[in-house]
């Protein structure tokens, strides 16, 4: 939505430049010169936004849930349900970099694995709960590749959460870059 006209480069190469993208770098290299501290906070600040936008996605969302989106329940069988497991799979990872702070907790060796097994718990939930919504609410073939989750909600003409949705987006790309 923010992109400009491409640009054509060498050997026919596409080249598009958002201008929303110089000012994330800017924004990004400031949060991260300014200190340890300030970078923790952004980042929890931003994984709270992220939260609030999951949930007012599971939760908007599920309005708008037509039990006839989920026929067939598997339409690419059981390869489409290995394929989207393997790719899921790479969502769980880095957990073991968690590990790294048990210098930092108190008897890390229950911590540490209670930790882990909640998290990874509470992202399975989340996961399943936001693929339902999003299944139920558009039509297999109407989901759009390119930002599955705001489409949905054009799909049934909620712009305000299309957007809410759509800058949440954008807060994940920030919370992951830095």
């Amino acid at each position: 939505a923010f992109a400009e006209r491409p640009l054509l480069l060498p050997f026919g190469i596409e080249f598009v430049l958002s201008p929303v993208a110089p000012v994330l770098v800017v924004l990004l290299t400031v949060v991260a010169a300014a200190g340890a501290q300030e970078s923790s906070t952004f980042n929890v600040v931003m994984a709270c936004i992220n939260l609030v936008v999951i949930a007012a996605f599971i939760f908007g969302g599920a309005e708008e849930v037509s039990s006839s989106n989920y026929q067939p329940f598997m339409p690419f069988g059981i390869t489409g349900v290995v394929q989207g497991a393997a790719i899921v799979y790479f969502a769980f990872l880095g957990f073991d970099s968690v590990t790294a702070l048990a210098e930092e907790t108190k008897d890390p060796s229950r911590t540490i694995p209670l930790g882990v097994m909640l998290t990874i718990m509470i992202l399975i939930i989340v996961y399943v709960c936001t693929a339902a919504v999003l299944v139920g609410m558009v039509p297999l073939s109407d989901i759009d590749d390119s930002a599955p989750l705001a489409k949905a909600f054009d799909y049934h003409g909620s712009t305000w959460l299309a957007v809410m949705v759509g800058m949440g987006a954008m807060s994940c790309c920030m919370a992951n870059t830095l």
